[in-house]
């Protein structure tokens, strides 16, 4: 009886070892998987869209006129309409809006994110990876902010969710800077790596075509596009007509008002974007 109770209890014990040391290398390997190999090269702390942000606007958007519409059919007053409007809009910013940190890497970029509701009410953070594969192209430009002023941004066209991942420098522009550099520097070494590998095939195919990058594809900004420069051309000729057709007939003082403060500043940043403006 004690033979056979120490050999169950030992061929227990093995099993436990034994599945023990299992699920320790299947752990290890799922993070193998989902964490970067890599040494840090840079990071940047800042708040952001963790989803598609044209998607998660036009989201907040109809969730925030839906509310105030229900509230209008139930005969509630204006005020409600007005919390029931920004509260929707709100509500969908507050899962698909966070504090992100994105740490680069010579393997892919690294996000974790706090999406502002689930994190104060569970304290979750997630974790998302994005390997250089998976960025098709990418666009880093200027763009004018509401209330006056440019912000730099750095925005990475994806061929899986979430689409898009806008990066701006709006809360951290020595950071950002940082960020972009070593970016950039990464997507040359990328090329640099993907041109010598297709060279090395052709060679041993003995094929000279011209190859491009299959990823990480730098588009030029709208500002530098031909359809910028017409488009600025046609405005500068309507705000040259309004003006003209003040002096002879004159405007209606609404009219007048989005004239002077409206088409005339929005052409006049135009003109700055298109014909003056040089990135150093």
């Amino acid at each position: 009886m004690n033979v056979k109770s120490r050999g169950k209890k030992c061929s227990c014990s093995f099993k436990c070892v034994f599945f023990f040391e299992l699920s320790s290398k299947i752990q290890n390997v799922s993070q193998s998987m989902t964490e970067p190999k890599s040494p840090l090269l840079a990071s940047l702390h800042t708040n952001g869209f963790v989803a598609n942000p044209m998607s998660s606007i036009a989201i907040a958007t109809v969730c925030g006129m839906g509310f105030m519409f229900v509230t209008i059919l139930l005969g509630a007053p204006i005020l409600i309409s007005m919390v029931g409007l920004f509260g929707g809009i709100l509500l969908v910013y507050g899962y698909r809006v966070g504090k992100v940190t994105y740490d680069l890497y010579e393997d892919g970029i690294q996000m974790s994110i706090r999406r502002f509701i689930p994190y104060y009410l569970k304290k979750k953070e997630e974790q998302r990876f994005v390997a250089w594969k998976y960025i098709k192209s990418f666009k880093n430009d200027f763009d004018q902010q509401r209330g006056g002023g440019e912000y730099e941004f750095l925005k990475l066209y994806l061929s899986k969710s979430p689409g898009e991942i806008w990066i701006t420098d709006q809360h951290d522009k020595s950071g950002f800077q940082a960020f972009r550099d070593a970016f950039k520097e990464v997507v040359r070494k990328e090329h640099e790596a993907s041109t010598k590998t297709q060279l090395g095939e052709q060679q041993s195919e003995k094929v000279s075509v011209k190859t491009k990058p299959t990823h990480l594809i730098e588009k030029v900004g709208f500002y530098k596009t031909i359809t910028a420069k017409v488009i600025t051309i046609l405005f500068i000729l309507i705000a040259a007509g309004l003006v003209v057709l003040n002096q002879t007939q004159g405007l209606s003082f609404r009219n007048l008002f989005r004239l002077e403060l409206v088409i005339i500043p929005g052409v006049a940043y135009m003109v700055y974007r298109v014909f003056v403006k040089v990135e150093e």
